[in-house]
C-alpha cells in the first residue's frame, strides 16, 4: 500500500508541472463547454399533461398526479385525451403518450413516472423522432465526459515512455509488485479527474446554471466508476506498446473515436439505429447516457445498471491485464 501510495505522488507531482496537461484538463474543457452551450438550443420547459384514470380509485393513479405537481407540471384529470401529450393509467400499467416529435420534456417525464413507479410498467408511445435535450445541460456532461476519457487515455499512454526509457524495468526489479505500480498510477489519475470532475461541475451549476441531479450520489458513483475504467484502460494502453509515439496516438485516436460515436458531440439519437445500439454497449456511450439523464431528466442509478456493473468489469479486466503484461517485463 505504501508503494502504492508513493507511486503516486511522485505522480502528481510530475502532473504538477506540466502546464499543458493542467489546461486541457481544466481550461480546456471550461471553454468548450461554454461554447458550443451556445451553439446548441435549450431544451423545452414543462408543458400541461392530461391523465386519463380508468380507475379513479387507484392508489397509483394518485401517487402519481401528486409526484407529477410537485414537480412543477400542470397536471388535467378528464375522461378522455384532449392534449397532444397525455397519460392513459390503466393499473398496473402507465401509457405515456407523446407528441408527434418527442420533445425533451417528454422525455423528461417518462423518466419522472419511471422514478415515481419503479416496479409499474411504463409504456411510452412515440410517433417520431427524439428532440434531445440542448444547451448547456447537455455540453457540460457531454465534454465532461469527453475530457475525462481523452486525459485518462493520454495520461496512461505515458506508461510507454517509462518502459522506453529503462525506468520501468529499474522499477520493476525493486521489492514493488506490479499490481502497486498498477495502482498507484491509477490512484494519481483518480485524484486528478476527481478534481476535475469538481471543477466543472462548478462552472456547471453556478456559472452554467445547468439542473443539479436528483440523485447526487448516483451520479457521483457513475462518474467515478467510469473514470476508474478509463484509467484503467489507459494504463493498459501504456502497458502494451513498446513507442510512446504509438501509445500516444492510440490514446488520442481512441477517444476522439468514442466521443461522436457515442453522442458526446452530438445526440445520440441522430445516429443511425445500428450505432445507437452500439453506443449502448460501449462505456463512454452508457456513461454519457445515464449522466445526461441524471441531470437533464432526475433519473437514478436503479435505471442504468449496466453503468456501474459494466463500469467495474472493464476496470477489473483491464487492471488484471496490465498487471500480468508488467510482470511478464520482469
Amino acid at each position: 500500500m505504501w508503494n502504492a501510495l508513493t507511486i503516486a505522488g511522485n505522480d502528481l507531482a510530475c502532473y504538477a508541472k506540466n502546464r499543458m496537461a493542467i489546461f486541457w484538463t481544466f481550461l480546456g474543457p471550461a471553454i468548450c463547454m461554454w461554447f458550443f452551450g451556445f451553439l446548441t438550443p435549450a431544451g423545452p420547459g414543462l408543458a400541461p399533461i392530461t391523465v386519463v384514470n380508468h380507475e379513479p380509485q387507484s392508489q397509483l393513479a394518485a401517487n402519481l398526479i401528486t409526484s407529477l405537481r410537485q414537480h412543477g407540471h400542470a397536471v388535467t384529470l378528464k375522461d378522455r385525451a384532449s392534449t397532444a401529450l397525455w397519460i392513459e393509467i390503466v393499473p398496473p400499467k402507465v401509457i405515456l403518450h407523446t407528441t408527434p416529435t418527442e420533445t425533451a420534456d417528454e422525455r423528461s417525464l417518462y423518466y419522472e413516472i419511471q422514478a415515481e413507479l419503479e416496479a409499474s410498467p411504463i409504456t411510452i408511445h412515440t410517433t417520431g423522432d427524439y428532440q434531445a435535450v440542448g444547451g448547456f445541460q447537455r455540453t457540460v456532461p457531454a465534454y465532461l465526459i469527453m475530457f475525462l476519457t481523452m486525459n485518462l487515455l493520454m495520461s496512461g499512454a505515458t506508461f510507454s515512455q517509462e518502459r522506453a526509457s529503462g525506468r520501468l524495468r529499474r522499477l520493476l526489479t525493486a521489492p514493488i509488485s506490479a499490481l502497486s505500480i498498477v495502482a498507484g498510477r491509477l490512484a494519481s489519475r483518480l485524484v486528478v479527474a476527481w478534481v476535475q470532475m469538481l471543477l466543472l461541475f462548478f462552472i456547471g451549476v453556478f456559472v452554467l446554471r445547468i439542473h443539479w441531479a436528483t440523485h447526487a450520489a448516483s451520479l457521483i458513483l457513475v462518474l467515478s466508476l467510469y473514470v476508474l475504467a478509463m484509467g484503467s484502460v489507459g494504463i493498459l494502453i501504456g502497458a502494451c506498446f513498446r513507442d510512446p509515439d504509438q501509445a500516444s496516438a492510440f490514446a488520442m485516436w481512441g477517444a476522439l473515436i468514442l466521443a461522436p460515436l457515442t453522442g458526446l458531440w452530438w445526440p445520440v439519437e441522430l445516429m443511425p439505429a445500428l450505432l445507437q445500439k452500439l453506443a449502448h454497449w460501449i462505456p463512454t456511450g452508457w456513461t454519457m447516457e445515464s449522466v445526461n439523464s441524471m441531470l437533464a431528466y432526475g433519473s437514478g442509478l436503479s435505471q442504468f445498471p449496466l453503468a456501474s456493473v459494466g463500469s467495474l468489469a472493464v476496470a477489473a479486466i483491464a487492471i488484471f491485464f496490465s498487471t500480468r503484461r508488467l510482470t511478464a517485463l520482469t
